[in-house]
C-alpha cells in the first residue's frame, strides 16, 4: 500500500515518506501533520488503515467508491452466546443485562443441543425446559429482546442433528461443525451445502472451524458454499472470539462480493466474552464490510 501510495505522490510531482508529503521540485513540505489530507491530495478520498492491504483500495479511492465501513454503533445486538444450559459460565438473565449494559436491542441465546457431550449439550428432554426458561425471561426484561436459538451440530452427511420438530420452536438456528473436521474438501462442501438447504438454518457459524495457533480451518469450496448461502439467505458469521475471527478478513470480502449476507456474533460463554465485538468489527472492516452487508434481524 505505502509503495503504491508513493508512486501515486510521484505521478503527482511529489515525495511521500514517513516526514510528509514534500513538492519534489524544491522539497517543500505540503502536508505532513494531517494524515487524511495527504490522502485527500493524492487519492481525492481518505483510506481507513484496515484496507491499507494494497488489495485495489487506491484505485477504489481514487474513483470515490470507498466503503462505508461498519462501525461498533451499527450492531445492535450479539446472536451467539451459552448459558450454564450447556456450557457457559453465566446464566440467561446474566447475558441480558450484559447485553443491556452494551446498548444492545437483542441478544439471542444458542446453548449446544445434540449429540455434542464434550459442551453439555441438550438434549431432547431438556428441550421444554430451555425453551421455557429463554421466554420467562424474555418476559421478566423488558430493556432488551431475547431470543430462543441453539447453536446445532451439522453431521457428516449434513443434517442437523436434533428433531427439526422441535428445532422448529426456536426463534432461529445457528448451524456450525465441531466434529469430523479432516473430510476432504468435497465431502465438507457437500456436508455444508447441505445443512445450508435446511430451511431451520439461519445463521452457519465459525464456517471454517479454526481455532488460532491450535488448528487450521477445515477445507471446503467456498465459492460452492457462499452461493449456497446466498441462495438460502444464510448469514455467514463472523465470529469475534480471539481464538476464532471466522470468517477471516479475506474469505469475509469474498462473501460480501458474492452477496452474502454476514453476522457479527461473540460465541460468548460468559458475560465478560461480550465484550470480544470489537474484535469482530475489526475484521469486517478489513474485510470491507458495510452496514448493509448484514444480516436484518426479523425472526
Amino acid at each position: 500500500h505505502n509503495v503504491r501510495l508513493r508512486n501515486v505522490a510521484i505521478s503527482k510531482g511529489y515525495k511521500l515518506s514517513e516526514y510528509g508529503l514534500f513538492n519534489r521540485n524544491d522539497l517543500k513540505l505540503k502536508e505532513g501533520k494531517d494524515e487524511k489530507k495527504i490522502y485527500e491530495i493524492l487519492v481525492k478520498n481518505y483510506i481507513p488503515p484496515e484496507l491499507r492491504e494494497d488489495q485495489g483500495e487506491i484505485d477504489v479511492a481514487i474513483k470515490g467508491n470507498l466503503p462505508n465501513l461498519i462501525k461498533m454503533s451499527d450492531i445492535k445486538g450479539d446472536l451467539q452466546m451459552h448459558t450454564t444450559f450447556s456450557d457457559g459460565e453465566n446464566s440467561i438473565i446474566d447475558m441480558a443485562k450484559k447485553g443491556i449494559e452494551l446498548g444492545y436491542e437483542y441478544i439471542g441465546i444458542t446453548d449446544h443441543f445434540g449429540k455434542l457431550k464434550i459442551a453439555g449439550a441438550i438434549g431432547e428432554s431438556e428441550f421444554d425446559e430451555y425453551l421455557k426458561s429463554i421466554r420467562k425471561a424474555d418476559n421478566l426484561i423488558s430493556d432488551i429482546k431475547i431470543y430462543a436459538s441453539g447453536e446445532i451440530e451439522i453431521s457428516k452427511d449434513g443434517e442437523l442433528e436434533f428433531d427439526n420438530g422441535l428445532l422448529k420452536k426456536l426463534d432461529y438456528v445457528i448451524a456450525s461443525v465441531h466434529f469430523a473436521t479432516k473430510m476432504s474438501k468435497d465431502d465438507m462442501t457437500k456436508r455444508i451445502v447441505k445443512a445450508l438447504r435446511n430451511p431451520l438454518t439461519k445463521i452457519l457459524a465459525h464456517p471454517t472451524g479454526r481455532l488460532i495457533d491450535q488448528r487450521p480451518g477445515f477445507e471446503f469450496d467456498t465459492n460452492e458454499v457462499f452461493k449456497v448461502a446466498r441462495e438460502e439467505n444464510v448469514a455467514l458469521e463472523i465470529n469475534a472470539h480471539p481464538k476464532r475471527l471466522d470468517l477471516n478478513d479475506k474469505l469475509t470480502r469474498i462473501a460480501i462480493e458474492m452477496g452474502c449476507k454476514v453476522i457479527i456474533n461473540t460465541d460468548s460463554h460468559s458475560i465478560s466474552e461480550m465484550d470480544n465485538m470489537k474484535f469482530g468489527i475489526d475484521v469486517a472492516r478489513r474485510g470491507w464490510v458495510q452496514k448493509s452487508d448484514l444480516l436484518k434481524i426479523n425472526f
